[in-house]
């Protein structure tokens, strides 16, 4: 396992505790996540460092409209950006595919729990019909919020699984 993963690894457990019991992941995290990322980047020479400065403000900016869209909250788009920007290019799109198969599951779980699948589906549903009309969407109600760094620590474990004890989850060879 690479330096890169283990830090990730760690941050993304620490977010999903944080996320599950107060819905809030931490700037110092995040932070802390992406200057440890330049630095082991950095480590690897100036195109490392600079791939993984523009994968972080890449994911930013998406994020950014995603969670201006209300579809991601703040400190999920900041983890995700510097997850990905740690991990860099040869692991940042498993890392991702992963995340967005836990988040998958983990709305489908909530939603269930909550007794409001059907209505979750249909809405999802309605929004994927206007985006497919080239509108934008309403934003989601507040109580579809769900602890996203818990999809992000699936994520990385996945990834982290893929290059340990499952290498035949590693989607990218």
């Amino acid at each position: 396992m690479s330096l890169a993963l283990a830090v990730v690894l760690i941050a993304a457990l620490v977010a999903a505790a944080t996320d599950v019991r107060s819905q809030r992941i931490p700037n110092a995290l995040t932070v802390t996540l992406a200057l440890a990322g330049l630095i082991i980047n950095a480590a690897h020479g100036w195109p490392a460092l600079l791939a993984s400065l523009a994968i972080m403000v890449g994911v930013l900016v998406v994020g950014l409209v995603a969670h201006a869209g209300g579809w991601m909250g703040g400190g999920d788009v900041k983890l995700m950006a510097a997850a990905l920007g740690t991990l860099g290019a040869a692991d940042a799109l498993p890392f991702a595919l992963y995340t967005l198969l836990a988040g998958g599951a983990l709305a489908i779980a909530i939603s269930m729990v909550r007794g409001r699948l059907l209505e979750v589906a249909r809405t999802t549903l309605e929004m994927g019909v206007t985006i497919a009309r080239g509108a934008a969407p309403d934003k989601p109600p507040v109580a579809s919020k769900l602890p996203y760094g818990l999809a992000i620590a699936c994520g990385s474990i996945l990834v982290t699984l893929s290059h340990t004890l499952v290498p035949s989850l590693r989607l990218l060879r």
